[in-house]
């Protein structure tokens, strides 16, 4: 169990993604960063077939921010991130970011409420390095370039893609003031991969655990990087669920309880092809205080749940801005949990057993699965219909499968 002693972080802090980084009633008019060029596009086919290297987790990290007493409201948020490595030398690193306020988490009983305010899955992608620590043959020094893709899924809102720019896109993701006055907009996916892009990052990753450190992905008042913004292929859409708030009071029989917030994630990749992701985050001791901003907790268990199958669509017959995905039972899956593991259905050796098994409180393993098959039946997901609304790139959140812990 991790211990954090949490400050108030600013959202720049936790996550630059201003021009997404602003809630629905947000009322900041504040910009981030420094102009700075962009450079020509270059062509770059995101679909093409390429295998997936391994996979590496953070920790979450909460953030605290307290308003009162100028405004009578607190915003509770978990983030974590997801890199993904790729046989090609190129990477996909995911945010999730999950915001509560409210949160009223009692002594007793599991009745916890809490209004969701903001939640994006935010996607990075781009060329990267990695070599062996020179003083840890089971870690990797990791180089990734600055990002030449971004991939937004923003609060049941909008989806935006810099390799598929549309009007829509740049009316999206403009920035507007309390009045609805537009303070900020972006022509292209350039632009806004220049305002939200990082600069180059040196990430050690741990082999034997598939974790990291989480880190910020920008610094307050850090230039915008210049981008070599890439053209790629379209999604057929990509939707978010909202977050979802989970509450397990283990009181009086042990003393903790949990907090876990939730949220999915469905891409279509082509005409057939989905993956639907599950980004938990969960905390226990949670302690919000009203008066400044020293919240506390501890990181129990996140994780990054990624099923992949076949789907079929049919616009809904009651609404033309409804489309009905039918998600056949997955035919692969893959786990980054709690940076202990990660392990792939199609993968499935000696240590994705060993790291799977499930055991008693004194160690004595109860289940454990013999190959990814079995593995990939024991969440139970089979054929489902998720309705996603086309207008805000959004779904109401499946529960596909049971809650890790």
């Amino acid at each position: 169990m991790k211990k954090h002693l949490l400050s108030v972080i600013s959202l720049l802090a936790v996550m630059t993604l201003a021009g997404c980084g602003e809630s629905k009633n947000s009322t900041s008019t504040s910009d981030k960063g420094t102009s700075s060029p962009i450079a020509d596009s270059s062509s770059v086919n995101q679909s093409a077939v390429k295998e997936l290297k391994s996979a590496y987790l953070s920790p979450a990290v909460m953030s605290y921010m307290n308003m009162r007493p100028a405004y009578n409201y607190y915003l509770t948020t978990y983030s974590f991130e997801y890199l993904e490595t790729f046989t090609d030398d190129s990477y996909i690193l995911t945010v999730s970011s999950t915001t509560f306020s409210g949160l009223n988490l009692p002594d007793e009983g599991n009745n916890a409420t809490g209004n969701e305010r903001t939640n994006y899955i935010a996607k990075f992608y781009g060329a990267m390095t990695s070599k062996t620590n020179e003083l840890d043959e089971d870690s990797l020094d990791v180089s990734l370039n600055i990002p030449t893709r971004l991939i937004m899924s923003y609060d049941s809102t909008y989806f935006a893609d810099t390799a598929n720019w549309t009007e829509s896109m740049t009316e999206n993701t403009a920035i507007k003031a309390q009045d609805g006055t537009v303070t900020k907009s972006f022509a292209n996916g350039g632009e806004y991969l220049a305002y939200n892009a990082f600069s180059k990052k040196e990430v050690t990753v741990s082999k034997a655990t598939n974790s990291f450190d989480y880190f910020n992905l920008r610094e307050k008042d850090e230039v915008n990087p210049s981008v070599n913004a890439s053209e790629g292929d379209a999604l057929q859409g990509s939707f978010i669920s909202p977050a979802t708030l989970t509450y397990m009071n283990m009181r009086p029989a042990y003393n903790y309880y949990m907090t876990i917030m939730n949220q999915e994630g469905l891409e279509l990749i082509d005409e057939d092809d989905y993956v639907l992701t599950i980004l938990s985050s969960d905390f226990s001791g949670v302690t919000l205080p009203n008066e400044g901003n020293n919240a506390t907790g501890s990181d129990r268990a996140n994780y990054a749940l990624k099923f992949y199958g076949k789907y079929t669509s049919i616009t809904n017959e009651l609404d033309e801005d409804t489309l009905d995905v039918t998600v056949k039972a997955p035919d692969k899956v893959t786990l980054a949990y709690d940076a202990k593991y990660f392990v792939s259905s199609d993968n499935f050796d000696d240590k994705a057993k060993s790291d799977t098994a499930i055991k008693a409180q004194d160690g004595t393993v109860t289940k454990e699965y013999n190959n990814g098959a079995e593995y990939l039946a024991s969440f139970a997901v089979k054929e489902t219909t998720i309705s996603v609304t086309k207008t805000t790139s959004s779904f109401d959140y499946a529960e596909i499968t049971a809650q890790l812990h």
